[in-house]
């Protein structure tokens, strides 16, 4: 088993685009069942809950399997777990886009300050702070997080301060631009990401980061590379496929993060997946 590490991110892989539409059609087919699926999904969430208070690597990784995941996977091997009801419960929807941008339409209002003859002050996001917006094409990424400035003054939209990330310039990276919203540390304001950060660095001893990738269907948002931490990634909706490659010399267990990397310089990937919610 190697070195156990001072820090280690959980990243959060979350498309918007589902190739599925017919999910919530389904649940409304028949009124009868309605009573009956609220319960169990109820109950379901329950163990859920219950599971990350107890054993929350157990919720990732398969209740009963945390004890050899440590011994035989941990740092050594790539490995791919088969949803369960409960982590499907518990990652259901968790930041897809919408509840993301009404969460920064929220922020978006301005906050009244009591101090006579101050003026209301934002907080919305910052891009570059709590959100960049990235997409991978033609072999290189590009970032687009001094978009929103510009975007303003070509369109009818409230003017924003520089680097602000409102809820409009979000939309319009994420649909029009076809940018990938990188989601960095959402468990400042989000308690279920700040639920599972929390109990993770309790049951192993060690920081525990979130970010979370809202991705367009059929683009990439990042260029290949490694980082110098270990990384759950979670599907929480619609699919996304992912490349794995063996490590680069002296980059079997880095302290730094490589950079982006050319297709020539990575070869062929060691594992190809298709990720589905949990």
């Amino acid at each position: 088993m190697g070195k156990k590490r001072k820090s280690m991110p959980v990243t959060f892989a979350a498309p918007v685009s589902q190739k599925n539409k017919t999910s919530s059609t389904a649940l409304l087919a028949t009124a009868t069942m309605a009573s009956s699926t609220t319960s169990t999904a109820a109950s379901i969430l329950e163990r859920a809950l219950a599971q990350l208070t107890t054993d929350p690597l157990g919720l990732l990784v398969g209740e009963g399997s945390t004890a050899s995941f440590l011994e035989n996977q941990w740092e050594q091997a790539p490995c791919v777990f088969r949803a369960s009801p409960e982590r499907l419960a518990y990652f259901h929807h968790l930041l897809s886009l919408p509840p993301y941008l009404q969460a920064a339409q929220r922020r978006d209002e301005p906050k009244r300050v009591k101090s006579a003859g101050k003026a209301p002050t934002s907080r919305s996001f910052r891009l570059g702070v709590d959100v960049n917006a990235a997409r991978h094409m033609h072999g290189h990424r590009e970032t687009l997080n001094e978009i929103n400035a510009e975007h303003a003054k070509q369109t009818d939209l409230t003017p924003v301060h520089h680097g602000q990330a409102t809820a409009a310039t979000l939309s319009h990276l994420h649909n029009t631009k076809g940018c990938t919203l990188q989601v960095l540390q959402p468990q400042r304001w989000d308690d279920r990401c700040w639920r599972l950060a929390a109990a993770l660095e309790s049951q192993l001893g060690c920081l525990v980061g979130v970010n979370a990738y809202l991705t367009p269907g059929g683009t990439q948002g990042l260029a290949p590379h490694s980082d110098p931490v270990e990384i759950f990634v979670i599907q929480t909706e619609g699919e996304k496929s992912w490349r794995l490659y063996d490590p680069l010399e002296g980059f079997a267990l880095p302290n730094q993060a490589s950079g982006d990397l050319r297709q020539d310089q990575i070869g062929k990937p060691c594992l190809e997946v298709v990720l589905s919610p949990g």
